[in-house]
């Protein structure tokens, strides 16, 4: 290979080493982005539950309220008996509903969380890799050339010496 070719060789390794370097940019930072994405939609599910569950409480409130009007038209007291039993349970089921709620949205929270946590890591993981197979394809494009053994199209002491000769031994025109 003559040192035209290996020259080539050389920027052809390095255009390709670049070029797997912007992509892996790009795509870890749209990993980021996804992971910044998670980590709001993990902001927002917290949110949500606890609203949901204020809104529950508001409901359950008003249940145990209409109830409490109801056995007073009725003429029962609700302080005391079945009426009270029945009171407990309610407020025992809707706790028990707003628990789950409150525990599901940190679930979700959670998830989204950890899914944030491995985009990011896969994104830091992607751009290393780039940099390492950046600098493995132009570390082949040089071995290949033929720079790094003196050979092959390398511009050595010996090469352009012979060619420095040759021009002086046969001036232009001369034969």
């Amino acid at each position: 290979m003559g040192p035209i070719g290996a020259v080539l060789m050389v920027v052809g390794a390095v255009t390709s080493a670049i070029g797997g370097i912007a992509k892996a940019n790009a795509q870890a930072n749209a990993q980021e982005a996804n992971a910044q994405i998670a980590m709001v939609q993990a902001q927002e599910a917290q949110f949500a539950a606890q609203e949901s569950a204020r809104l529950k409480r508001i409901q359950l409130s008003r249940l145990i309220g209409k109830q409490r009007v109801g056995y007073g038209r009725g003429g029962v007291k609700s302080t005391a008996g079945s009426a009270l039993l029945v009171e407990d349970e309610t407020l025992e089921e809707g706790q028990r509903d707003i628990d789950l709620t409150i525990r599901a949205g940190a679930v979700e929270s959670t998830i989204l969380r950890h899914q944030a946590s491995q985009l990011r890591k896969s994104a830091k993981s992607g751009r290393q890799s780039a940099i390492l197979g950046a600098f493995s394809t132009v570390l082949g494009g040089v071995t290949g050339s033929g720079i790094l053994k003196g050979g092959g199209g390398g511009l050595t002491k010996q090469t352009f010496n012979k060619g420095f000769e040759a021009t002086i031994r046969q001036p232009m025109g001369y034969t």
